[in-house]
C-alpha cells in the first residue's frame, strides 16, 4: 500500500513538472507519463509497481534535466563583451552579420518541401500523379506469383567463316 502511495505521489510531482514544460514538449510528456502509469490503479503484482517506480524516478530525473539545461538570459556579473571598432577596442557586442541556416531534415527525416517537389517530378515524368491514377502498373516478372519461363532451343553457334569474313572486312584507320 505504501508502494501505491509513492506512486501517486510520484505521478502528482511529474504531472505538475510536465505543465511547466514548453508546449512543444508537453504533449510528448505528458503522453509518456500515461504510457508509464497506464494501470497502476489495479495492478497488485509489487515487481511490476516497482519497475513502474523506477521509471517513473527516470523520468522525473530527466524533466529536471531538462528544466535545468534551458537557455538562461542572464548577465555574468564582472563579464564584459569588447569590440574592435576602427582600431580601438571599444566595449559593446558585435553586430550580428547573418543567421546560419539550421535544417532539422536530414536521414530519414525528409523535408516536406523537397517531398512536394519530388512528388511533381514524378508526375511530370508520368511516373505517378493524375496520369496513373487508375491505371495498374505494367506487369514484371518478378511480381508475378508462379512466372512462365518459356524452354527456348539455344541459337546455333555461327560459323568461324563469318566470324573471319567480318573481321577481315573491318579497314585500319589512321588518323
Amino acid at each position: 500500500m505504501a508502494l501505491k502511495k509513492e506512486l501517486s505521489l510520484l505521478y502528482s510531482i511529474l504531472s505538475t513538472k510536465i505543465q511547466n514544460l514548453p508546449l512543444n514538449i508537453r504533449t510528448r510528456a505528458s503522453r509518456d507519463l500515461e504510457d508509464i502509469f497506464f494501470n497502476y490503479n489495479i495492478t497488485e503484482d509489487q515487481a511490476k509497481l516497482e519497475a513502474i517506480k523506477k521509471r517513473a524516478e527516470n523520468k522525473l530525473v530527466i524533466l529536471d534535466m531538462a528544466v535545468e539545461s534551458a537557455p538562461k538570459a542572464t548577465a555574468v556579473p564582472g563579464v564584459k563583451n569588447f569590440i574592435v571598432k576602427d582600431g580601438k577596442v571599444e566595449e559593446g557586442k558585435a553586430e550580428v552579420k547573418f543567421t546560419p541556416d539550421y535544417s532539422n531534415w536530414y536521414g530519414g527525416n525528409v523535408d516536406p518541401q523537397d517531398l512536394r517537389r519530388h512528388k511533381d517530378l514524378l508526375d511530370r515524368q508520368h511516373y505517378s500523379g493524375p496520369f496513373w491514377e487508375g491505371r495498374k502498373r505494367n506487369p514484371s516478372i518478378i511480381d508475378e506469383e508462379n512466372p512462365r519461363y518459356d524452354n527456348v532451343e539455344p541459337e546455333p553457334h555461327p560459323d568461324e567463316s563469318l566470324r573471319a569474313e567480318k573481321e577481315s572486312s573491318f579497314e585500319a584507320v589512321k588518323r
